[in-house]
């Protein structure tokens, strides 16, 4: 998704990672090819492909997100999942509360509600790297973009202004970084970064900090 804008120039590279960014596998792609990526050939990979013509390509495969295990990712920001009611909000919907794109944050572990629309959101990793991105080392912080095209500084995982309903008709606060599951309308925010993607939402697999 984000190589595709990067090869047609919407923006350049730099631009995917925080000036601000505390993973050190999380870095610039310096390489990037804009023509006949050598990439496209599939030649690192365990199968490669044969008779590829590269100068085909549309992307430039060499730009990854996946910055696990070692390897070296080449974004900081978390994206709105496009599957299910969720693929719509890839669109100009001028929905001021769709979150579409933001700094990154937390797995989030459980969230327990308490007097509505208040939830608390514990994290499975309370020293997370996104902690340290912005604000204080305790509590995350971060820019998030809406669909009509404002950028809100958060100081919450659950923002005051986002909000959802659940099936017994009663307003939560939305957790950015978590499918609420008793969501009514399915199209409860939830932002990540995601190394694997399909037509359900077990076919991705998240990867976090």
């Amino acid at each position: 998704v984000l190589s595709i804008l990067v090869y047609n120039g919407y923006f350049p590279p730099e631009l995917l990672v925080s000036p601000a960014e505390t993973n050190r596998n999380i870095k610039i792609i310096e390489t990037y090819q804009y023509e006949s990526p050598y990439a496209a050939t599939g030649a690192d990979s365990p199968n490669p492909a044969e008779g590829v013509d590269k100068s085909k390509a549309l992307w430039d495969p060499a730009l990854s997100v996946d910055f696990t295990s070692g390897k070296t990712g080449h974004t900081s920001y978390a994206m709105v999942i496009p599957v299910g009611l969720r693929a719509k909000q890839w669109a100009s919907t001028s929905r001021a509360t769709d979150a579409v794109i933001g700094n990154r944050g937390p797995k989030i572990k459980t969230l327990t509600k308490g007097g509505a629309p208040n939830s608390t959101a514990t994290l499975e990793n309370p020293a997370s790297n996104t902690m340290l991105i912005h604000g204080g080392r305790k509590t995350w912080e971060g820019n998030i973009g809406y669909n009509d095209n404002h950028v809100d500084f958060e100081t919450s995982v659950t923002p005051e202004t986002t909000l959802y309903t659940a099936a017994n008709g009663s307003v939560w606060k939305d957790c950015l970084f978590a499918d609420e599951v008793d969501d009514s309308a399915g199209t409860n925010n939830y932002l990540g970064i995601y190394t694997t993607a399909g037509k359900d939402i077990n076919d991705f697999s998240l990867i976090w900090d």
